[in-house]
């Protein structure tokens, strides 16, 4: 769905027959008529990244990409889960709720509920996944703000469905990013 362009005027490029400029963007998904073009190179994005974990939760890299977008002058929001992972017990100083906003180094946070867990038990770790991946279908088309851009890392699966009905619900186009488990240190535990 994203369409690049460039555009012309006429026999002459932008600037003139003297200065050859091109200007490249995209179109956010041009079948639903979105009229949105953003420059590729220049501007501020808005950009919603969708995680079950977020610090306070070990997940260096994931902070480490989202305070660099925001160090670019990027708006970052990410809409997460109330951190429980890797003990399967809500951290202190949080408490569970409907909805909990936080700004942390730049980054809008934003909280829903989950069903926590990280024990051997499949169907409770089922219900956590599910859990988030139900907050956020739910809650998520009436709590993020609008943007430009929403970015998936998986995993887990899970979020990529909520991705997916806020794309259609909002008209955020999305990317999804998959990690793989030798390559991503701090999912490592998952596999246990």
């Amino acid at each position: 769905y994203l369409r690049w362009a460039s555009r012309r005027r006429g026999d002459e490029w932008f600037g003139g027959a003297a200065e050859v400029h091109s200007e490249v963007s995209f179109n956010a998904i041009p079948d639903r008529g979105h009229p949105r073009r953003h420059s590729f190179f220049e501007g501020r994005m808005k950009i919603l990244l969708p995680s079950q974990w977020y610090p306070p939760e070990p997940m260096k890299q994931l902070s480490d990409m989202t305070e660099s977008l925001v160090a670019m002058g990027h708006e970052v929001t990410v809409l997460t889960g109330f951190p429980n992972w890797p003990t399967g017990k809500i951290y202190a100083g949080y408490r569970q709720r409907l909805v909990r906003r936080e700004t942390v180094n730049g980054v809008r946070i934003i909280r829903i509920p989950l069903y926590p867990d990280h024990s051997g038990n499949p169907f409770k770790r089922a219900a956590n996944f599910l859990s988030f991946a139900l907050s956020a279908t739910v809650l998520g088309p009436f709590i993020v703000p609008r943007v430009d851009i929403m970015h998936v890392i998986h995993p887990p699966i899970t979020v990529g469905f909520p991705a997916w009905i806020l794309s259609r619900l909002r008209g955020f186009p999305f990317t999804i990013e998959i990690r793989s488990e030798e390559h991503t240190s701090e999912l490592q535990s998952l596999r246990h």
